[in-house]
């Protein structure tokens, strides 16, 4: 009789390192997960998103000037930088072919004007208008599809902004 209680005593400190060692899975997998959802939070990633914009024509050049708010956030847990900002401009030739234009932000004295380079910290906003010269070659008397702004930060990650609305303003800012 003396063996089978040693049996259940056996089976029972089984039964319980199995237990204790199931309750450390788990509370392993969830450090995993954590640590996994962590390094997520510290790639960096830059978000642009339009705000308002206008365009202004030059009447004796015909060239275009487009001048765009933009708001730039940082939603990870690592600083940033905005590196380059460039407008890619679509639009089609008389012959049908499809051009994309790419131009890159005018360092002109603008109000407000988002400067180039600039931190972005993390979990930070930056917001300012981004001004665009736009050649008469590119914007005289060509119908233009669409207006992309490219936003590319210190670590060469791109984002991309379609603006949805521009009007066109007699006044420049």
């Amino acid at each position: 009789m003396n063996g089978g209680g040693s049996f259940l005593m056996d089976q029972a400190i089984a039964i319980a390192a199995l237990l204790l060692s199931f309750v450390s899975l788990i509370f392993s997998w969830r450090q995993h997960l954590l640590s996994h959802a962590q390094d997520r939070r510290r790639k960096p990633l830059l978000i642009g998103e339009y705000l308002e914009g206008f365009f202004k024509t030059d009447e004796v050049s015909r060239a275009r000037t487009c001048h765009f708010k933009l708001a730039v956030r940082n939603p990870s847990d690592s600083d940033n930088a905005l590196a380059r900002l460039e407008l890619a401009v679509h639009y089609q030739l008389e012959d049908g072919t499809k051009i994309v234009a790419r131009v890159a932000a005018s360092e002109a004295a603008v109000e407000g004007r988002l400067a180039i380079p600039q931190r972005v910290g993390a979990h930070e906003t930056i917001a300012g208008w981004s001004q665009f010269d736009l050649g008469a070659a590119v914007a005289s008397g060509r119908q233009i599809d669409s207006y992309r702004i490219e936003i590319t930060d210190s670590h060469s990650q791109l984002a991309a902004v379609a603006p949805i609305l521009l009007s066109e303003r007699a006044d420049a800012r």
